[in-house]
Order: structure tokens, then C-alpha cells, then sequence
């Protein structure tokens, strides 16, 4: 925790939302007026015991959008005086639309799981959470310090961390066993070590990729951070990206390397977990969700988990959702919405979430439950991918984030295509 804690202070970062699926941009708003409830946050810590209708929005799809609407009708189900009206809200771009927009009309959702909330509630002003988090009856200690990271907007807290994930080094086995049978005890510590092994496992013919990415910003943003470069500048409220000194120019030559050499497609990354499943690639980063959507599968080619190399800091970024509630001036669905939340923020509950859609425990005491011991015993590679928790961050929200993630999108596939690195 000391050395996340020193990368969290030393690194003044920003999550593309490119890396969890988020919009470009949200609608600007005129600044809402501040939430009309009173400061008396403690009796909202108590639930309401009058009939009351929560609106509740998701935008996540698959089996995290089937056990999300399991744990929140396992909710109603104890709790009849609450009606809850569940409504998909469609990609996490559809839905940051819908809530800019409902946001100027006082029509927000009670309770949302989002992508990029910070930015529909500290950067509108809304700093509910932060006093509900309080709430003694809420262990807002358990939670990773540098998972809270992620749901904060100018260092204060105003979402709750719930869908985490990480970037993960996946490996073909049978490729592997190939060129490095040892690679369990043995795994590639820096870049170039990976580059050696990607390249062997092209040249000898055992792979069609030696490499590949899913999802570009958010790894070469991790990478930049692993090089010494902080990804943006912050003077107030202006922030300046930093994509053209030595570390990034560092990390972009290496990039365009792996193209160059054949050992990544161009311009194809939306294919890469699919030729990766295939058994045509030996490495692949690709999110930490693919562990359980993949593990036990027979039609996916047998695979492992490494920790991710590095160019000299160990460090992966943070991603996913948040869950959030919307203050609509009434404290009886405020105070409704708050006993949701907690019941799905409760360790138990959310630890169960994380293992059985493949995000990440965020509760230190979870780790150590029988829960995640049992889960550990049954699949040994989710023990590597909680370990990169030890060296993860959580970028800053701001407006631009996503903006900035198409634009840096842009330029790596320049870099790809052969532009000089520099230059672009």
C-alpha cells in the first residue's frame, strides 16, 4: 500500500474513458444548483420505512448486467416498501448522454451504474457521496485507498469504485510452452523481454501474433506511466496532456517496433481478443474481466496470467464503473437509494459481484475471506491478477478525458502505420 500510495501522490493521471467504455464527452450543463437536502446527512443513513419508487439505470450488458439485476431484486426482495424500476441505459456512452440530459431537467435516475461518474457528481457539484460515505454503517475503510482514487473528481470522494479492473498480460499456453517453458517461474520483467519472446514465437512459426492489445489508450497509458511520464499537467482547472517527451517518444518507438517487425496487426485491435481466443496470438493485455468470461471455457484456447512487464515502474491504471446515486431534492429516495447502495457496496455482496463477473475485489479483508481463498484454489490465475492491485492507480477525471483517449487513439495508429513517433 505505501508504494501505491507514493505512485497515487507522485502521478497526477487521467483514465481515457476509451479504457472502460465511456463518452468522449459529456453535455455541459449549466451548474446545477446545489442538491436541496439539508445537512442532516445522518437520518439519511437510516432507510425509509414508507412506501417509496427508486429509478435505478445500468449500463453495463452480459452476465455483470444478469448479477446486477439479481443482487438489486435480491434487495426488493427484503425490502417490499422500496419498488424499484431497473432500466438498461445502453453503453456507457449512451448512458453518460442520457444523464447529461436529464441532469438539466432534475430527471437524473436515483441510482446509476455508470462509467465516469466523478464527472456527473463532483463536476456538477454534487458532493452527496461524500457525506454519505460516513455513515458508520458503510466500510468505506475496507476499500483499497487507491480504488477510492478512482471514483474521485479534484481529490474529493463523490462516486462509489464498484466494477474495478485492471490491464492483464494473458499467454497462450501452448505457443508459450514453445519458447519458454518456464515462464511461470520465469515471466518477462521488462518490455523487451516480452519483445524477445513475441518475436521467437513469430519466427519460428508458432504464432500469427507474437503480440496484441484490446484496448490501446489504456495500455499505453499504463506504459507512459511505467516510463516516467505522467500523462498531464494540472494548473487549476486547465490540463495539458504530455505525449511529446523522451518517455513518451520511449514507449511509442517500442510501440511501433512490435508493427514494424510484424509482431502486432495494424489497426486491428478490435480483433484482438477473438485471435487471441483463436489460438493465433502467444501475449495478449487485454481487461481483467476476461479471466472469468474465458476461464473454464474449452473453445478458447488454454491460457495464463503473468504480471505485466514493465519499463522500470511497476504500474497498470485502473478501470471500470461506478455506482452513484442523484440527489432530486427528496430525501425519502435519497435515504432509499443510500440503503441500496449499501447493500450492494456491502463486502459480501460486492465481493460476490467481482467474482462471478470477473472484476476485482476492492476490500482488503476480502482477500484474505474464504471466498476468494476458494476462488484462488479453484483457478490459480486469479491469484496473479489480484496481485496487480499491489501496483495499480486511478487516473484523475476530467471533461476531456475521452476526447483526449480518441485523439491519443489516433496518433498511436499513426505510430503503427509508420508516421515518425515524434512527429506524431
Amino acid at each position: 500500500m505505501k508504494k501505491l500510495i507514493s505512485l497515487l501522490l507522485a502521478l497526477v493521471l487521467v483514465l481515457g474513458l476509451a479504457a472502460c467504455g465511456a463518452s468522449d464527452k459529456p453535455a455541459e450543463p449549466a451548474a446545477p444548483a446545489e442538491p436541496e437536502i439539508s445537512e442532516d446527512f445522518a437520518k439519511l443513513y437510516t432507510k425509509p420505512t414508507e412506501e417509496v419508487s427508486l429509478e435505478v439505470w445500468y449500463a453495463v450488458s452480459g452476465v455483470t448486467a444478469e448479477k446486477f439485476e439479481a443482487l438489486v431484486n435480491e434487495y426488493a426482495a427484503a425490502n417490499s416498501n422500496v419498488k424499484i424500476e431497473l432500466s438498461y441505459a445502453g453503453s456507457y456512452a449512451d448512458a453518460a448522454s442520457k444523464i447529461s440530459a436529464n441532469q438539466l431537467t432534475g430527471t437524473a435516475p436515483d441510482v446509476a451504474l455508470i462509467s465516469g461518474a466523478p464527472m456527473y457528481t463532483g463536476g456538477r457539484g454534487d458532493w452527496a457521496i461524500e457525506k454519505l460515505i460516513e455513515d458508520p454503517a458503510f466500510d468505506k475503510d475496507g476499500i483499497y485507498e487507491g480504488v477510492w482514487k478512482y471514483a474521485q473528481w479534484q481529490d474529493r470522494n463523490c462516486a462509489l469504485p464498484y466494477g474495478i479492473s485492471v490491464p492483464v498480460l494473458y499467454y497462450n499456453k501452448d505457443i508459450v510452452a514453445k519458447i519458454a517453458p518456464d515462464i511461470e517461474t520465469n515471466p518477462p520483467k521488462t518490455w523487451d523481454e516480452l519483445y524477445a519472446l513475441a518475436e521467437k514465437a513469430v519466427k519460428e512459426g508458432y504464432a500469427v501474433n507474437g503480440f496484441d492489445v484490446n484496448d490501446v489508450p489504456w495500455l499505453f497509458k499504463s506504459m507512459l506511466a511505467q516510463n516516467g511520464n505522467s500523462i498531464i499537467e494540472v494548473d487549476g482547472t486547465d490540463v495539458t496532456p504530455i505525449y511529446n517527451n523522451e518517455q513518451a517518444v520511449e514507449v511509442g518507438t517500442f510501440w511501433q517496433k512490435l508493427t514494424a517487425n510484424g509482431l502486432m496487426p495494424i489497426d486491428q485491435h478490435s480483433n484482438a481478443d477473438k485471435t487471441f481466443q483463436a489460438g493465433q496470438t502467444a501475449f495478449l493485455v487485454s481487461s481483467s474481466i476476461r479471466l472469468a468470461r474465458w476461464g473454464g471455457n474449452p473453445e478458447i484456447a488454454d491460457f495464463g496470467c503473468l504480471p505485466m512487464p514493465t519499463f522500470g515502474e511497476n504500474s497498470v491504471a485502473l478501470g471500470g464503473n461506478h455506482l452513484v446515486c442523484f440527489p432530486n431534492g427528496d430525501e425519502t429516495k435519497l435515504a432509499a437509494a443510500w440503503d441500496l447502495l449499501k447493500f450492494l457496496m456491502s463486502e459480501e455482496k460486492h465481493t460476490e459481484f467481482a467474482l462471478e463477473t470477473g472484476y476485482l475485489p476492492i476490500y482488503a479483508a476480502a482477500m484474505e475471506g474464504d471466498y476468494v481463498k476458494n476462488a484462488i484454489a479453484e483457478d490459480g490465475r486469479r491469484q496473479t491478477v489480484y496481485n496487480y492491485l499491489e501496483n495499480a492507480w486511478a487516473y484523475t477525471h476530467f471533461d476531456d478525458m475521452g476526447t483526449m483517449d480518441t485523439w491519443l487513439k489516433t496518433t498511436v495508429s499513426e505510430i503503427e502505420n509508420g508516421v515518425d513517433v515524434k512527429t506524431a
